[in-house]
């Protein structure tokens, strides 16, 4: 009942006073929209968290498990995801938790038979502005949906917010922090307190945008041009280096692609569509490769016909490698972008395979019934 009368009381401080608060100092997260988290411990059992943001719009945080810093950020979390009524304005706070495999989206505890531990809560909104707070225990019995927090150990802290009330994928506006909650003195120095706080990852500064950016330019780029150079150009010259020099652009841009997001998450999750397509495109990329290699050096000026190996087989495997790479842009856009027609990459994307295979069609249609069409 007491932990209740402080968090109704804190809200009323914050209706009258708008920019102070009487927990500690806190950290700003997102300094573009103010996003900021403060907390207090009580009785060395509880903790309290604020968070405000000057957006008007759902709201969250999560956090990790000690010593899981190698999983993703919205792996094996827990979560309290503030949510407001958009007719009544109520708040809804709800303790959600991810598994350990991705994508790691959060689920409310009481899906996964575990239970909601969140002791109270309070929020309000005004335009552009919303505010939360809620309280639970350090340590709770729930081992399915709850992520114990202690004290001696820096919190590995995510947290996120939308552009609305009405709950959904983020985009940039969230990240990953490790805060230290050992500073209980809820009106520590500000300084001492923000010295606390050490950056450890950020979706806003993460390798997916280079890595979808690189294997746009790759498949929707360059690979298609190689393979149309090696199609229709070669009665000229110099169609041959043209075609390493594009093939060899998207491999390295393939492999810097796909290093990015082994740096990223440490471990490769064979468990999801786009990362199995993915490898398998890496793994017959080389194949494609050496496949190339041999039919330079194994060409013969003399020879009467196209060899089945290496060449005819490499004229195959190439495309067999193209319709994969498209399959795994097409995995890729769906896992990370909810909404999929609003993407640029989407669109962009879509515009370029159009135009290559209206490109295709016109060609070999004009090949087939005009050029060859008697005078």
């Amino acid at each position: 009942m007491m932990l209740k009368i402080y968090i109704f009381i804190l809200s009323i401080f914050y209706l009258i006073h708008y920019s102070q608060s009487v927990l500690s100092p806190g950290v700003i997260l997102d300094p573009i929209n103010n996003f900021t988290l403060k907390w207090d411990i009580i009785n060395n059992d509880t903790i309290v968290f604020q968070v405000e943001v000057n957006v008007k719009t759902w709201i969250g945080i999560g956090w990790h498990p000690s010593n899981r810093e190698s999983d993703g950020p919205m792996i094996n979390s827990d979560y309290a995801v503030g949510m407001f009524d958009n007719v009544t304005g109520l708040l809804k706070v709800v303790d959600m938790v991810s598994g350990a495999k991705a994508p790691g989206k959060p689920v409310p505890d009481s899906s996964v038979n575990a239970t909601n531990d969140f002791m109270t809560f309070s929020g309000y909104q005004q335009d552009n502005y919303t505010f939360m707070v809620f309280a639970r225990k350090l340590i709770t019995n729930d081992t399915v949906g709850d992520r114990d927090i202690y004290l001696d150990s820096p919190l590995d802290l995510i947290w996120a917010y939308g552009t609305s009330n009405n709950f959904g994928y983020h985009k940039t506006n969230a990240g990953r922090v490790k805060v230290s909650l050992w500073n209980t003195n809820p009106l520590a120095n500000q300084k001492e307190t923000q010295a606390l706080v050490m950056v450890v990852s950020s979706d806003s500064k993460n390798y997916k945008t280079w890595h979808g950016a690189l294997m746009m330019i790759s498949f929707g780029v360059l690979m298609p041009l190689a393979i149309f150079v090696a199609r229709y150009l070669k009665e000229y010259s110099w169609w041959f280096p043209l075609h390493i020099f594009l093939q060899t652009g998207a491999f390295i841009c393939i492999i810097v692609s796909f290093a990015l997001i082994i740096v990223q998450k440490t471990r490769l999750d064979l468990s999801i569509a786009h990362n199995i397509i993915g490898f398998i495109v890496i793994l017959n990329l080389f194949i494609a490769m050496a496949l190339g290699v041999c039919s330079h050096f194994m060409w013969n000026r003399d020879r009467k016909k196209t060899p089945i190996f290496p060449d005819i087989v490499h004229h195959y495997h190439g495309r067999f490698v193209f319709l994969l790479s498209v399959a795994a842009m097409i995995t890729g856009i769906l896992k990370y972008s909810p909404s999929p027609l609003s993407n640029p990459f989407v669109v962009c994307y879509s515009m370029i395979i159009g135009l290559y295979l209206a490109v295709f069609l016109f060609i070999e249609v004009y090949k087939k019934f005009i050029s060859s069409t008697p005078k």
